[in-house]
């Protein structure tokens, strides 16, 4: 739910992000998970609930208490500590990023290959990105691999395809790019940016079913290429 946290921020619902926080479960929680989120939705269990909380549920019990209290919903949010509060809104500038993404695979654009109006990086060498440009025609034999932007409050839309298709998704989010830009919360404020599109890989190697060696850039999740390499039937479940 980090990303369904980030999203009310960013809308300013910060009622709802707390809601959410509190008492959205899924198929992976526990029955005392499920059941202690029940009660929170009832703000008269506030005081009794605190006093039964796992050390495990220590964000949930600082929310709580700040709510008890009588603090408003942003000091609420505000007793999480900072890198957890900036998690949920990168969390959801991730989840536009990949589903973004998944979007354009699905309709069978390359997200290897540079081509007119897409913005780039020069690869300095194999595992390093370089500059960022603009890809303008195939005469330019630099080696280059695509990027896209990272939503944030700096996000302008222009004639490439993946700004497009960016924009589209914002517009069906009912967000802006300024959106992104938390006034009453400005430490969750955030500018955006551009990130390479493909995993870059090099030296990959295995020495049986077991083992595999291989080099990503700065930046880069190896979960990524090892989900690819087993393909569980459910990630989450097989700790992806």
């Amino acid at each position: 739910v980090t990303h369904l946290v980030g999203r009310e921020i960013i809308k300013r619902n910060f009622k709802r992000a707390v809601e959410i926080f509190l008492c959205d479960t899924t198929e992976y929680d526990t029955q005392f998970s499920k059941e202690i989120r029940e009660k929170f939705t009832d703000p008269k269990n506030y005081g009794s609930v605190i006093k039964t909380l796992p050390k495990g549920m220590d964000l949930e019990r600082n929310i709580l208490r700040s709510l008890d209290n009588g603090r408003d919903y942003i000091a609420a949010l505000r007793s999480v500590p900072i890198n957890i509060r900036r998690l949920f809104v990168h969390a959801y500038q991730a989840f536009l990023f990949n589903r973004c993404l998944s979007n354009m695979i699905r309709d069978g654009q390359s997200i290897t290959s540079c081509i007119k109006n897409d913005f780039c990086f020069k690869l300095e060498n194999q595992l390093t990105l370089g500059k960022l440009m603009k890809y303008i025609n195939d005469d330019d034999h630099t080696e280059m691999v695509p990027a896209m932007h990272l939503p944030g409050y700096s996000f302008k839309s222009t004639d490439g395809r993946f700004e497009r298709k960016l924009s589209h998704m914002l517009k069906e989010e009912n967000i802006s790019p300024k959106d992104f830009y938390v006034k009453d919360m400005q430490e969750l404020s955030v500018e955006g940016g551009f990130r390479q599109l493909p995993l870059l890989v090099n030296d990959f190697s295995y020495s049986d079913d077991l083992h595999v060696k291989f080099k990503i850039p700065v930046g880069a999740y190896a979960t990524i290429l090892l989900r690819e390499l087993m393909k569980p039937d459910d990630p989450i479940k097989s700790g992806f």
